[in-house]
């Protein structure tokens, strides 16, 4: 369902190659634009997994009724509290009734087989108990009342195969922002492969934005949270929030409603060969405090914001061999975030700039092609005037200025290409340094770009392995 999208996506490199053309940029947008088009269909294309006939025996496991602010106590986070009272005002009647699922492993059939589902699916909160599990298999959808004010907490395992999650009905008529949202907390845990999710999450927000992993405290789940070869389509956002070694690999996310994938707190995350097209609003992946995590593999078209945010002290965090089309703000974005590396990457006309750094020390940007940015193709500002910054092997064309900065530190430059970087290479405090550039455009001498920088910014968090 999502690896026969991969060999158009070679496309776009291809266009950005030095050898498609003396006009690369006129290439790359001409191909890019009419790929993204075969892509757009694609993607629109794609339908949930067909679902199965109800043939299966239910399990007997029990579901009983919970106060279900019990549960929303439980997975109360700071900022929080309008999103909580959005679930809760949903609820009809004012009721305050969830269904739990105390032990044991139930499947759709079980939850079929209740009075609370009905025509639209189930009507009303359900909460996975510590040490319970819910298993959805080939072509089990569980669908959830919008109109009921349905949801998913899970404390206990939610194992998603070949199956999905759905919101289903109307809106919410006492809670017009309200949506279905699936949260897992506390010790539980979650994967799904092969797994389709939609119309999921309330927006702006994190625990309640669609599909959730938010340990807390002391609690950490059995096995790290997976979602492999999965479609979330019209879900708000995808956030995990504290954790390690999450792993989202091979997913498409069609027009999120927020930022698609957000990491906070989070350790070591791996992100593979996922696509992200067209999100709503927010960036295609934001990462808050989450060093030392991998995206390699990524496509992103249009993002509203920026492509890939690292911020706040994810350090040591690599981008590699990704494409960012057409981002609304900065292709990558990395603030105050040391020891970042981004490589092989291939930015395109976003509408601000290819690349920005700032108070991002020790950063590496290799092998990447940034064209056409509404700005400039990498804005340097911010640094410490210790800060070292590398750039080497990249190829800057006809974005509105080459390299920008303020107070960047020292930019160590080598190898890199600016013969189709009109009209402008250098601005800002560099700029006086445009001679000694012009003299190389393809950078075989390396050359250093200093204009100082913060006096008083912090050290690097660690030496960076560049620089070590």
């Amino acid at each position: 369902m999502i690896r026969r999208l991969t060999p158009f996506l070679a496309a776009l490199f291809l266009a950005f190659s030095p050898a498609s053309g003396a006009t690369p940029v006129g290439r790359a947008l001409d191909a890019s634009d009419a790929n993204y088009a075969t892509l757009r269909a694609e993607v629109s294309a794609l339908r949930a997994p067909q679902e199965q006939a109800d043939t299966g025996t239910p399990t007997g496991s029990v579901l009983e009724p919970v106060d279900l602010r019990i549960a929303l106590f439980q997975v109360a986070r700071d900022g929080e509290a309008e999103h909580q009272a959005t679930a809760l005002n949903a609820q009809p009647g004012g009721r305050t009734e969830a269904l739990t699922l105390h032990s044991g492993t139930a499947t759709l059939t079980d939850l079929q087989s209740v009075p609370e589902y009905g025509d639209n699916g189930l009507t009303r909160p359900l909460i996975i108990g510590v040490g319970a599990t819910l298993r959805l298999t080939e072509g089990q959808i569980l669908r959830l009342d919008r109109a009921a004010g349905a949801f998913v907490i899970n404390f206990g395992t939610l194992d998603i195969t070949g199956g999905g999650i759905v919101s289903a009905g109307g809106p919410n008529l006492l809670e017009p922002a309200f949506a279905p949202f699936v949260l897992t907390g506390g010790a539980g845990s979650f994967a799904a492969r092969d797994a389709w999710f939609e119309g999921l999450g309330i927006a702006r927000s994190l625990s309640f934005g669609g599909l959730a992993v938010a340990g807390q405290g002391l609690y950490r789940a059995p096995s790290a949270p997976r979602i492999v070869n999965s479609v979330l389509r019209d879900v708000a956002t995808l956030a995990f929030l504290s954790g390690t070694e999450v792993e989202v690999t091979g997913t498409t996310f069609d027009r999120s409603r927020g930022s698609a994938i957000v990491l906070r707190g989070v350790t070591g995350a791996r992100l593979r060969d996922n696509t992200i097209l067209d999100t709503i609003k927010g960036d295609g992946i934001r990462l808050h405090r989450s060093p030392d995590s991998r995206i390699t593999g990524t496509r992103i078209f249009r993002a509203h914001a920026s492509g890939i945010v690292l911020e706040s002290g994810s350090h040591g965090s690599r981008v590699s061999d990704s494409v960012i089309w057409r981002a609304g703000h900065q292709g990558v974005h990395a603030e105050a975030s040391d020891c970042v590396t981004l490589t092989d990457l291939a930015i395109l006309a976003p509408r601000r700039d290819g690349i920005l750094l700032r108070a991002a020390q020790g950063a590496r940007v290799t092998g990447s092609r940034i064209m056409d940015a509404g700005r400039a193709g990498l804005l340097i500002a911010g640094q410490a005037e210790t800060a070292r910054t590398q750039l080497s092997g990249n190829t800057l064309a006809f974005n509105r200025t080459g390299i920008e900065t303020a107070a960047p530190g020292r930019l160590r430059l080598s190898g890199n290409d600016f013969t189709d970087q009109f009209p402008r290479f250098l601005s800002g405090d560099v700029q006086a340094q445009t001679p000694a550039l012009l003299r190389d455009l393809t950078g075989a001498a390396p050359i250093v770009l200093a204009a100082g920088g913060v006096p008083d910014a912090p050290p690097p968090i660690q030496p960076c392995p560049s620089e070590s």
